[in-house]
């Protein structure tokens, strides 16, 4: 059930992220809304994300904005796009990077706080999903791999980080 939930949250975000860089291709990374469309009024603002900030900063922050709007009762999937609608045009301004660069970071930003949003409430230390770009050629090696192994390839993926790493 929970995966099926987060699938769902990660395809509507995807679909809100699209929307959102609709006429990116033809004028350049845009980001459409300076909020979340259709916000209730009583939303928390999403303050203090900066261009500044490290990564580690960043995260402390979305986690304390995830955390105030969940006690608020926001719906998981407003949280998600009320985040993302602020953190998009911190994207934009980046003269550095490019569209599909800006693109991507608001994709893998989506995917990060859908996975804060919807990870199931316990104290159990929850996963870290990383997101990597990796080759076709490569990713066809990777699923050969598993399935000779009888592995997924997540859990394929994951031993072959975990036994690539020295033992400390």
């Amino acid at each position: 059930m929970f995966t099926k939930t987060l699938l769902v949250a990660a395809l509507a975000t995807g679909c809100a992220i699209t929307m959102a860089m609709g006429s990116a291709e033809a004028a350049g990374f845009v980001c459409a809304y300076k909020e979340a469309p259709n916000a209730p009024k009583d939303l928390p603002p999403a303050t203090g994300l900066t261009e500044d900030m490290t990564q580690v900063e960043a995260r402390n922050r979305v986690q304390e904005l995830v955390g105030d709007m969940a006690l608020a009762k926001i719906p998981p999937a407003m949280i998600v796009d009320h985040l993302v609608w602020a953190y998009c045009p911190l994207v934009e301004n980046d003269a550095n990077l490019t569209d599909a660069q800006k693109a991507n970071r608001v994709r893998q930003f989506a995917a990060e706080v859908a996975g804060m949003v919807y990870a199931p409430a316990s104290d159990a230390e929850l996963d870290i999903i990383v997101s990597l770009p990796i080759a076709p050629a490569v990713l066809g090696k990777v699923d050969a791999a598993a399935k000779a192994g009888g592995l997924t390839r997540d859990a394929w993926m994951n031993g072959a980080i975990e036994n690539a790493l020295p033992t400390p």
